[in-house]
């Protein structure tokens, strides 16, 4: 074992070499992998669940380095798959009876082009344009903890289950920073995007999803952390897989103080049966220890849009270990409670641990 660190080292050191010479051109590039694992008190299937992702990505600036006014290519590959186990964390709540997603973005498409697309920047930074290959929950209801391999698996503490917002596909989006304080942000994207089948077939379909966010920051340079901001979406009916049209609404109050405390409060309503659930709010509390651990809390109500399901409450608590610049731990714990697939159970409970490895 000893024999073999010394390879290891001498190993990152050359990934680090190329990072920085491919740097030195306006190349960005980064990899990193993580997996999670989750097991459940009661189900109505399976009681486990794992999955991992593996992601290369960066962007390449091309042009307009000297103005400002950067032109951008962005760029995405990933391989989200299962690991041992017969269902993916994307889909455990639904196998244990509950109307949830625990472990979002944790499926088993396997290879998928997740973003390819040109970022164009103008009026110096004030304006934002991109075309391609999109994800929209990069564009529409983010906030300081929405990513879920970093902080919150459960979606109800994420992008609001509420916004049917399509799979990363063919779209657009634009930012305006409307003043120091405002800005608003719209997407256009296939209602029907599929990462592991890019193609150009929204110009056949022409089935889209748009959305139209407004919001409010304490600076341009705070928009992530410092946020409260209303979206407005709508999805078309898709009609070879029988989903019909939505439209909606979600809200989102978020705040950094003391560069360490992150109380959040977010909710959304939908009007048809697109979406997850037709209402949510859930509240919550982040807590950044040291600039490097983070620890979460959040609690949450949905309703489902078909009225014969019971309305579900969610818990989840998490502390992501920084155990170095590269490598965390996160330890998770999940109750849902009123679970709408399994009226016969009063809980479930979820216990789940992540690891992540970047460079």
């Amino acid at each position: 074992m000893s024999r073999c660190i010394p390879v290891l080292y001498s190993a990152l050191d050359e990934i680090r070499n190329c990072r920085q010479l491919v740097a030195d051109y306006g190349l960005s590039l980064s990899f990193d992998y993580q997996a999670l694992g989750q097991t459940a008190s009661t189900s109505l299937g399976d009681k486990s669940a794992a999955g991992g992702i593996f992601r290369a990505y960066g962007s390449w600036t091309l042009t307009g380095k000297e103005s400002g006014n950067t032109g951008t290519l962005v760029f995405k590959v990933e391989n989200r798959h299962r690991l041992g186990t017969d269902v993916a964390p994307q889909n455990f709540g639904f196998e244990a009876g509950a109307l949830s997603i625990p472990g979002t973005m944790f499926s088993d498409i396997n290879w998928g082009l997740t973003n390819l697309y040109w970022q164009q920047r103008l009026a110096d930074d004030r304006v934002s344009i991109v075309l391609g290959q999109i994800d929209v929950t990069d564009f529409v209801d983010v906030y300081g903890l929405i990513n879920p391999v970093t902080s919150f698996s459960n979606l109800s503490f994420l992008t609001s289950p509420t916004i049917a917002a399509p799979n990363q596909g063919l779209g657009a989006a634009i930012g305006l920073r409307l003043s120091d304080n405002f800005y608003a942000v719209g997407s256009f994207a296939d209602a029907n995007g599929e990462a592991f089948d890019p193609n150009l077939n929204m110009f056949k379909d022409f089935e889209t999803f748009k959305s139209f966010e407004i919001g409010y920051t304490s600076s341009p340079d705070r928009t992530y952390f410092d946020n409260i901001h209303v979206t407005f979406w709508q999805v078309d009916k898709r009609k070879k897989v029988g989903v019909p049209s939505d439209h909606g609404m979600a809200f989102s109050a978020s705040w950094f103080f003391d560069n360490r405390w992150v109380p959040f409060l977010r909710g959304g309503v939908s009007k048809g049966t697109a979406a997850l659930l037709d209402a949510n709010v859930s509240a919550g509390l982040g807590y950044f220890n040291r600039y490097r651990d983070l620890m979460g809390v959040g609690i949450g109500w949905g309703s489902a849009a078909d009225d014969t399901l019971r309305d579900q409450f969610t818990a989840e608590a998490y502390y992501r270990f920084q155990v170095s610049p590269n490598f965390a731990v996160t330890v998770d714990g999940q109750v849902i409670a009123n679970p709408a697939l399994n009226p016969a159970k009063d809980a479930i409970g979820l216990l789940g641990i992540r690891g992540r490895v970047n460079m």
